[in-house]
């Protein structure tokens, strides 16, 4: 049986986070949209989400590549498209890459055994962003004609009458989110840490995780830069695979990631090379 027809290049639209069913729709419709214009018939048009949410825009690249396909336009469906989110982007998406070519991933479609698969890796191009595309303005003029009436408030909050349980979580885990983390790649690395959380249940699993992004936490050289409290351990350059290692090593098994922490101590410290992550296939994981 001949191996069936994989588009020479897919359209995917970049969303930054959701963890709703109503998000995943509205995405979709856009994509069906996009699929019903002047669309090749050899492009794929998909989604895929820069923070939480699934499909996670790693696991799509790397199916993307998988399946053969040749070339992927990002199209980034973000306002404000900060400057430091397409560099991150730029950055990872090299990373990736890099990592691709050091591991063998294991194919979930196509073919008829799975197996390996080539380590090829698509032409990935960056659309601008949004503010800077010409027809931005009709879409704008458009919104502005349909605007829908808010209901007016009365000024009063009815207390939820289910109530609520305080949660027994005992880790609190800190996800920089200053200028050089998002640089570096942290939006990403928080995206990845919160799609593990939902898929293991790390809220209720184990001692009970809860996850947060913070403003500058300080050490901007050592980006991505992450803190787990109570015991206050600092990780630096924090990739997915680091992250993957944190959770099934420090927060449910108690023992620190020596590989990627650092200790306070006086005196400047430079990010070293993470020795013993090797990145783990995207396939395996939300």
């Amino acid at each position: 049986m001949s191996e069936p027809h994989r588009p020479a290049r897919a359209l995917l639209i970049a969303a930054r986070s959701s963890v709703t069913a109503a998000a995943d729709r509205e995405l979709e419709t856009l994509c069906e949209r996009l699929r019903q214009r002047q669309v090749p018939e050899a492009a794929r048009v998909l989604y895929a989400y820069t923070e939480q949410g699934v499909p996670a825009l790693r696991t799509v690249l790397h199916q993307l590549a998988d399946d053969g396909v040749a070339e992927v336009v990002l199209l980034p469906l973000l306002l404000p498209m900060e400057p430091g989110l397409a560099l991150s982007l730029q950055r990872v998406i090299k990373r990736w890459r890099r990592e691709r070519g050091n591991a063998t991933h294991n194919g979930s479609g196509g073919g008829s055994g799975g197996g390996s698969v080539s380590s090829a890796w698509p032409v990935v191009r960056i659309a601008p962003a949004p503010a800077g595309v010409a027809a931005i303005d009709t879409v704008l003029d458009e919104m502005a004609q349909h605007g829908r009436v808010a209901p007016p408030a009365d000024g009063t909050r009815v207390p939820d009458a289910e109530g609520a349980t305080v949660p027994t979580q005992r880790h609190r885990v800190l996800v920089c989110a200053g200028g050089p983390c998002t640089d570096a790649g942290a939006a990403l690395v928080w995206g990845h840490l919160r799609n593990i959380q939902k898929a293991r249940g790390l809220r209720t699993e184990g001692p009970g995780v809860m996850t947060c992004k913070t403003t500058c936490l300080g050490p901007c050289g050592l980006g991505p830069v992450m803190q787990v409290w109570p015991d206050g351990t600092w990780y630096g350059g924090v990739d997915e695979a680091g992250v993957e290692r944190i959770v099934e090593q420090h927060l449910l098994s108690g023992a620190p990631v020596a590989e990627l922490s650092y200790v306070v101590q006086p005196g400047k410290q430079w990010l070293r090379a993470t020795a013993g992550l090797t990145p783990s296939s995207p396939a395996a994981l939300p």
